[in-house]
């Protein structure tokens, strides 16, 4: 937390969508950092997700909310966490432990253009599309999506209309 940068390897990354300033970042390291632009050379702020039991665990993919007030990570251990980006980082608004297979990291995370969904793909060979209004469990899982590369993506068509990936 005290040092000016991440201390390994960047996962992901992602801007706001309002503060023109701001992005954000995802690292081995176990942390999420906040930047400003305009001061690159120390960030906002420092994001540490956590594992069952307190211990660390690595955000793969961030986003932003597409209103730009909440931060969210899918994480190694097969986690997605989420914080109020207006309040400060240390509890997560939202925690859902089992959304993809333990010790399986979740490679891509978006949030739907109208903001009430989102689809995280997992290294588990799934996509799964979640309701954030009731978000235990997923409204809909494509199983069976082999992919040979932790980073495949995933993303909504403008109109919300199609969840897209890739498959090896």
């Amino acid at each position: 937390a005290k040092s000016k940068g991440h201390t390994a390897s960047l996962n992901s990354g992602c801007r706001h969508p309002n503060i023109r300033e701001e992005f954000m970042t995802s690292s081995q390291d176990g942390t999420l950092r906040l930047w400003d632009v305009e001061k690159p050379k120390q960030h906002k702020a420092v994001i540490k997700p956590r594992a069952q039991g307190g211990i660390k665990t690595m955000p793969i993919a961030c986003a932003y909310s597409r209103d730009g007030n909440v931060v969210a990570c899918g994480c190694y251990d097969g986690s997605i966490q989420m914080w109020d980006h207006r309040k400060n980082y240390v509890n997560t608004s939202v925690l859902l432990r089992d959304a993809h297979q333990k010790q399986s990291e979740i490679s891509s995370l978006v949030y739907s253009y109208h903001g009430n969904h989102i689809a995280t793909r997992g290294c588990d060979d799934m996509l799964k599309l979640w309701d954030l209004r009731a978000f235990k469990k997923p409204i809909h899982i494509a199983d069976g999506l082999f992919s040979r590369y932790d980073t495949t993506d995933c993303m909504f068509s403008p109109d919300d209309s199609l969840v897209i990936t890739g498959e090896s």
